[in-house]
């Protein structure tokens, strides 16, 4: 039985120059080989930079409405137009290092600025029907696949990526797996292979694809009495973990923000609540939230250890000028006739620029505050 095909040439048609209608595949070439294929299911090994875009919309086309049951293994690489033939599968398998490619339409276009503006309209119709392919695989709106898949500049997929983008349904490692099978230091290895083949079956859930069981159990290791529907009830059950990990993790998420915004709340509260007790001023605000911001609990006990200002309001002339002739009594002893005259509490807490000054003349360094 055959049912293999390749597209390991650049995707183009055919201008009649011997020397390069051999270096092409064409939409004809893929239909002929199709109505060659026995069996089934046929598989279309892919490894193509791109090429036209009629003449890969032609293959599509072929593949999408080919009765047999398609499968496509990107063995390379699928770039630009083949990025779209390979989406007409019923299964896209990669192999652990194979890359997508997919950037915007691009072309060339000759003639006056109508023409030219003509052609700029044509182009972008032709980018509204590879949107139209790539929505209808991945499940994204138009302009989503715009944005994911159709930037100015190439985007990269390798084969986890393309999983995750629904680009592709699964990872084929091959021997590279039974090699991993028969190393135990190379057990992480094995377990991202593992890692690799759940996803793909926890994130682009098909019910109508067969699965080859028996390889899964070879590749995989199970003991021979696993049964298929047993396998899949545990496939289904860490599906249901999943989903109640994202849903708890939302929570959080919200309860963490919400708890973030309620002490955000309450520290402008405190900071506000110094402000009008003139305990701070206004302009200090900030200062205080980078302080709350780095160690909210030493911030509260220091912000809340702040006395308020005395109001001054009612205070005569006569003992402002008292105070005054305090200090400069004070300033006149030193911090020896201050400690014995029991001064330097009163001194400290009353003026501390004149303490700070009578200790560092006493010791050689400033207090610590």
């Amino acid at each position: 039985m055959w049912g293999d095909i390749y597209i390991y040439k650049p995707i183009g048609p055919r201008d009649g120059d011997d020397d390069n209608d051999d270096q092409v595949i064409t939409a004809g070439d893929i239909q002929s080989q199709l109505d060659w294929c026995d069996g089934d299911t046929v598989t279309v090994h892919v490894n193509c930079p791109g090429g036209s875009y009629f003449e890969g919309l032609a293959i599509f086309q072929a593949l999408n409405t080919c009765e047999k049951k398609v499968i496509v293994k990107v063995e390379g690489i699928a770039a630009s137009m083949a990025s779209i033939i390979i989406l007409a599968a019923d299964e896209i398998v990669l192999s652990p290092f194979a890359r997508i490619m997919t950037h915007c339409i691009q072309g060339t276009s000759n003639g006056n600025a109508s023409q030219l503006r003509a052609d700029a309209t044509e182009m972008e119709n032709f980018e509204g029907s590879m949107l139209a392919i790539y929505s209808a695989r991945t499940g994204l709106t138009t302009e989503e696949c715009r944005v994911k898949f159709m930037s100015d500049t190439d985007t990269w997929f390798t084969a986890e990526e393309a999983i995750a983008a629904k680009l592709a349904d699964r990872i084929e490692m091959g021997k590279l797996t039974a090699n991993i099978g028969r190393a135990n230091d190379n057990l992480p290895l094995r377990a991202i292979a593992l890692y690799q083949s759940m996803a793909a079956l926890l994130i682009v859930p098909n019910q109508s694809k067969d699965m080859d069981f028996l390889k899964i159990k070879n590749q995989f290791q199970l003991s021979d009495d696993v049964t298929e529907d047993a396998f899949l009830a545990q496939v289904e059950g860490w599906r249901t973990k999943a989903t109640e990990v994202e849903q708890l993790t939302a929570q959080l998420d919200g309860f963490k923000t919400a708890a973030a915004l309620a002490e955000t709340a309450r520290v402008d509260g405190l900071i506000a609540q110094a402000v009008n007790e003139k305990r701070i001023v206004a302009s200090q605000k900030e200062m205080w939230k980078s302080l709350f911001a780095a160690n909210a609990e030493n911030a509260e006990k220091a912000l809340m250890g702040i006395a308020p200002a005395k109001d001054l309001s009612n205070i005569s002339s006569t003992s402002l000028s008292g105070k005054l002739s305090e200090r400069d009594e004070l300033t006149k002893l030193s911090f020896d006739q201050m400690d014995r005259g029991n001064k330097l509490e009163h001194v400290r807490a009353q003026y501390y620029d004149l303490y700070e000054a009578k200790f560092e003349e006493k010791f050689g360094k400033k207090p610590a505050k």
